[in-house]
């Protein structure tokens, strides 16, 4: 067998598996994106409770969470989908020319990059929360 041929005959359902799996990331990317604006309006919600208490001059008035780094945080998570989106429309082309040529190969880069920010995210989240 000549070292050019195609390993594998790709079919019609190998293009729209890729395409599934890039609508899933899509998806994915669209959670963080509103997780982030979630987080930044709560981070609103707590400066105007803040300006709302302290006008009262409420004794009990506690401070968990600062609304400027709740605020930064959310826009870092919507940044962070929407660079996410664009990899995973990288990562869409590069599997479909894979495919098209016969010569699909995984490699999981984004994947691992993926998990290691939603894991620092959620520790942050539990640092922010103890």
């Amino acid at each position: 067998m000549p070292e050019n041929s195609p390993q594998k005959n790709f079919s019609v359902t190998d293009y729209l598996a890729n395409e599934r799996t890039f609508l899933a990331w899509i998806r994915t990317c669209i959670g963080i994106m509103a997780f982030g604006f979630l987080i930044e309006r709560f981070a609103l919600f707590l400066t105007q409770l803040s300006v709302i208490l302290l006008a009262n001059d409420h004794p009990n008035t506690i401070r968990l969470i600062d609304p400027h780094h709740a605020s930064i945080f959310g826009i870092v998570l919507i940044g962070v989908g929407a660079i996410f989106t664009l990899l995973s429309f990288w990562k869409y082309n590069q599997s479909r020319k894979q495919i098209k040529e016969g010569k699909f190969s995984s490699h999981p880069y984004l994947e691992g990059f993926l998990t290691v920010i939603i894991f620092i995210v959620g520790v942050v989240l539990i640092l922010s929360l103890i």
